[in-house]
This record gives C-alpha cells, sequence and structure tokens, in this order.
C-alpha cells in the first residue's frame, strides 16, 4: 500500500487525495510499528526528494501536507541522507510560505529532524514574532506557530526560577480545613489575616515564617495579584485586563531569571463543566498572546499554576500557585502510596488531639501505610520512645521507611510487615494512632463491619489502661458502633469533612 501513495506522488497523479491518504497511513500505529514501512521508504530513496519538491506546490493544503509527511518519515530516512537540506528546505519553505496556517506544520516537521543548524535562525523568527502587532485574524495560526516554536526552542529559552519575594508584601490565600481555620491561625501567630470560605488570607512580609516548619495545617499557599480585580469570564477580556493590570511585572519581581519566559498551566474551577476544557484553553492561550509570550502554556514541568474561581456572580478571580517557592514543611515525605494520608492533615488531626496526648507515650500505628501519621505525631512532641508502625503491604513498608529516614526517625520508628490481627507485644500502648481503610471498590461495607469489630477487640489486648486511641475514619456510625461495644469511652469527636464524611475520634480504654 506505501509503494503505491509513493508510485502516485511519483508521477504526480491525485496529489491532494494522495498526500491525504499518505499522511493518515502515516500516522497508523500499525503501520508505523511494521518494518514493512521501513523497507518499502528505503527502497524507495527517492521519497524525500519527492516530498520536498510538493513543498513548492502551488496548493497549500498540498505544502502542508507534504511537510508533515516528510516529518512522519523521518525516521526512516537511510543513513546517507542529507538531514541538513530537508531541514533547510523545510525552514525556508516555511519562511516564504505566506499561507498562516502553513506554518506550525512547517515547524512540526523541523521537529522531527535534527534541527540544530536553525535554531539560531528559529530564535530570530520567535523574537520578531513577540515584536509584532498580531491582526485579530491571524491570531489562531500565530498562536499555533509559537506553540510549534516555544517547544523547539524550550531548552534554548528556558531558564530556572525560584522565588526571591520574601521580602515584598504577598497576599496570599491559604487553604486549610474549612471547619477548623483556627487552628492554622493560631500556628500563624502575629500575622495579619483573615478567614475566608476556604481558609485564611494573609498579607505580610513575613513569608518565611508562613513556610516554616511551624505552619503545618495549610495544604496550599495560593498569591494574590496586587491590585486585583474580579474578571470577566470572557477569557479573552480576563487576559488582556491581567496582563494591563501586572501580572507579568508581579511575577517577574517575585523571581529570579525575570527576563526568561514563564511556563504555567490554567485551572479553571466554575460551574460549566460541559465547557470547561475549552476555556482554560482559551485563557492559557489569551494569556500567552497579551503577555507577548512571557508566560508559556505548558501540560508539564511549569513553574505557576493559574487557578481561576468562578464567583456566585459569574466572575473570575485569580489565584497562582508558585511551584517555585521552596515548601519545606513535609520535605520528608519521600515516597507515597495511593490511599496514603496528605501531612497537612496528620498535622491539623495531631493538634486536634494536642489535649489528649502526653509525653515520653508509646505509639503504635496498626496501618501505617506511608507512616504520615506516625511522623506528625513525631513532630508534634518527641515520644522519647520508639513508634512502632505495621502494614500488611510490603509497599507501604517501604514508602513509610523512605520517608522516616527522611524525617531523621529511623532510629526511633520500628516497622513491622505484618497483619495486625496477628501482632503480639510484650508491652501495651500508651496511644494507637489510625486512618482506619474505608470503604472502596476492593472493599464492601461487610469487610468494613468485620475489619472494624476485630480492631477494636484486638486494640484492647494492645492500648494501656486508660490509653488514648485516635482514630480517623469515613464510617462513623460503624466506629461508634463498635468502640461503645467494646467499653471505649469517646473523649471527643471532630467533623473533618461533612461532604467527605470525615470523622476523628479521640478515644480512652478503661477508666
Amino acid at each position: 500500500m506505501l509503494k503505491d501513495y509513493l508510485d502516485r506522488l511519483r508521477s504526480g497523479k491525485d496529489i491532494k487525495e494522495t498526500l491525504t491518504e499518505f499522511k493518515k497511513l502515516l500516522k497508523d500505529r500499525r503501520i508505523k510499528e511494521s518494518e514493512t514501512k521501513v523497507q518499502v521508504l528505503r527502497e524507495y530513496t527517492d521519497c524525500f526528494e519527492v516530498l520536498s519538491k510538493l513543498l513548492d506546490d502551488e496548493d497549500p493544503k498540498n505544502r502542508k501536507n507534504a511537510a508533515l509527511c516528510l516529518g512522519l518519515t523521518a525516521d526512516m530516512l537511510p543513513d546517507d541522507a542529507d538531514t541538513e537540506g530537508i531541514v533547510n528546505k523545510l525552514f525556508e519553505s516555511y519562511i516564504s510560505d505566506q499561507t498562516k496556517y502553513n506554518k506550525a506544520a512547517y515547524l512540526e516537521a523541523i521537529g522531527c529532524f535534527d534541527y540544530s543548524c536553525i535554531k539560531d535562525k528559529l530564535i530570530e523568527v520567535r523574537n520578531e514574532i513577540i515584536t509584532r502587532d498580531i491582526a485579530e485574524e491571524d491570531k489562531k495560526h500565530v498562536l499555533e506557530e509559537m506553540s510549534e516554536l516555544n517547544g523547539l526552542l524550550r531548552k534554548d529559552i528556558e531558564k530556572p526560577h525560584e522565588f526571591t519575594g520574601f521580602s515584598l508584601v504577598n497576599e496570599a490565600a491559604l487553604l486549610t480545613n474549612r471547619n477548623f481555620k483556627n487552628i492554622t491561625i493560631k500556628e500563624l501567630g502575629s500575622i495579619p489575616h483573615k478567614e475566608f470560605t476556604a481558609g485564611v488570607m494573609i498579607k505580610t512580609k513575613m513569608l518565611r515564617r508562613v513556610m516554616s516548619g511551624d505552619c503545618r495545617t495549610f495544604s496550599e499557599i495560593l498569591f494574590i495579584q496586587d491590585n486585583s480585580v474580579m474578571l470577566d469570564p470572557d477569557a479573552d477580556k480576563a487576559a488582556e485586563s491581567l496582563i494591563a493590570n501586572g501580572l507579568t511585572e508581579y511575577i517577574e519581581t517575585r523571581h529570579s531569571n525575570p527576563d526568561a519566559p514563564f511556563y504555567f498551566r490554567v485551572e479553571l474551577r466554575c460551574k460549566d463543566e460541559k465547557n470547561k476544557a475549552n476555556n482554560e484553553k482559551k485563557l492559557a492561550s489569551r494569556l500567552e498572546l497579551y503577555s507577548k509570550w512571557k508566560l508559556i502554556n505548558s501540560v508539564s514541568d511549569y513553574d505557576l499554576e493559574f487557578r481561576f474561581i468562578e464567583n456566585s456572580t459569574g466572575k473570575l478571580q485569580l489565584l497562582i500557585g508558585m511551584h517555585t517557592l521552596p515548601d519545606e514543611r513535609f520535605s520528608y515525605r519521600k515516597a507515597a502510596i495511593s490511599a496514603g494520608m496528605k501531612p497537612s492533615l496528620a498535622a491539623l488531626l495531631i493538634r486536634l488531639g494536642a489535649d489528649y496526648i502526653k509525653e515520653n507515650s508509646v505509639v503504635l500505628d496498626p496501618v501505617c501505610g506511608s507512616g504520615i501519621f506516625l511522623i506528625e505525631r513525631e513532630k508534634y512532641m518527641h515520644t522519647q520512645q520508639m513508634l512502632y508502625g505495621i502494614d500488611i503491604y510490603g509497599e507501604a513498608i517501604e514508602a513509610a521507611k523512605k520517608n522516616i529516614r527522611a524525617a531523621g526517625y529511623e532510629d526511633r520508628v520500628n516497622l513491622i510487615k505484618r497483619d495486625f490481627f496477628d501482632f503480639r507485644h510484650q508491652y501495651r500502648f500508651d496511644e494507637i494512632i489510625a486512618d482506619m481503610p474505608r470503604i472502596t471498590s476492593g472493599k464492601n461495607s461487610s469487610e468494613i463491619e468485620n475489619f472494624y469489630m476485630r480492631f477494636f477487640k484486638k486494640c484492647k489486648e494492645l492500648i494501656k489502661e486508660q490509653g488514648r486511641l485516635f482514630i480517623y475514619t469515613h464510617n462513623r456510625n460503624v466506629l461508634r458502633r463498635y468502640v461503645l461495644k467494646e467499653g471505649y469511652r469517646i473523649l471527643n469527636e471532630f467533623e473533618i469533612s461533612k461532604k467527605e464524611e470525615a470523622y476523628y475520634f479521640i478515644l480512652q480504654y478503661g477508666g
């Protein structure tokens, strides 16, 4: 089949249809991975010459498809092929072709080859586009062209950015548990703050203090641009307003290498889920355009996250996540498991139970997972005794080992791969902490019921008289039924999330 297409292209018959079908066939994974394709294209060594000539065809669509086909056959070049010649021909056609929608196709094709011989020329083209006034009707095609150029030149234009704005006044939102903002406020101490729906707002020059290990219960910090305003939901108007209001300058003044572009991603939180992805794409492209590509959209390895939040009136507010800001609060978290507890949640639970924690306690986590709960317990108050972590899964124990080693507690935590119900110990524990398993696709309600019943029976064998249990659960009613049945006292109960049906219990055995 490939042979037929090559023969038709060589003969000059039905060029448009042939190129379209040839391109489609070359993209077919089954063809792409077959030896037949390699053999055929190497037999027809003039294939690249034929396609190169079609770059001068009078039909713009033929030129575009010829370029794309050249790129798709790049990995089939014979060893003695004139790669540089093909790249130069593609570049010449890219420059000379006046059809706007063809530009990105040439660059896509160039990217399939070693294009080092024209890299300086590509940089010159990119710089020229940045300084150009772009007509409304050309925006779509220029955005596509610049997307390809930025991809080809990323290693050349990218420089690492570090957050340097600690001495500036920074306004930011700390996302916290909505029910316990007071815990984060207490950690902030004298730092000016006010509550809002999802957490605590701050405006301070004491950012280092906020990011220190003393403030552990917020999950995320999102910055608010100086003189921020509510934005029109129209992507074009929103992006234009942000750039006019100094978004790029705000970012530059807080970072090293401010002259280099900043890579970002967009997240839109809105009611219109159907058009969400399309609107995110529009916002991203318009931010690139109006910032003159000082801001470049990237699906991975980005410096910034632009999170647009829709309010009740349909307006948007921008919150900025800066991945350039070092957050060493949970730097010990080197490994994670799918059902693992988030460190900020573990820190919150420990602080909620602070009045019930005692010094010099011997602590057991019978379902320790990646060890996060144990680590946060030790960070809050040194036990001066060994801590024990048990998990039946080897993956969890291995993750816990890495995290506990990174936290510097490897000599203080004894990790055991074992079924908790088979665990025996020569003395009893002062505290048992646990993030209880929940009903999932792998566990039905009867399994959960059975686990809770056995769990609290087993704990009676291991906990001291008047010992405390700190239990995080998504099965409140099941827990209450079995702890009362087994003679535990409920000292306190906290609603962590009504939506997620998450609760935290402080229990006491006996006494």
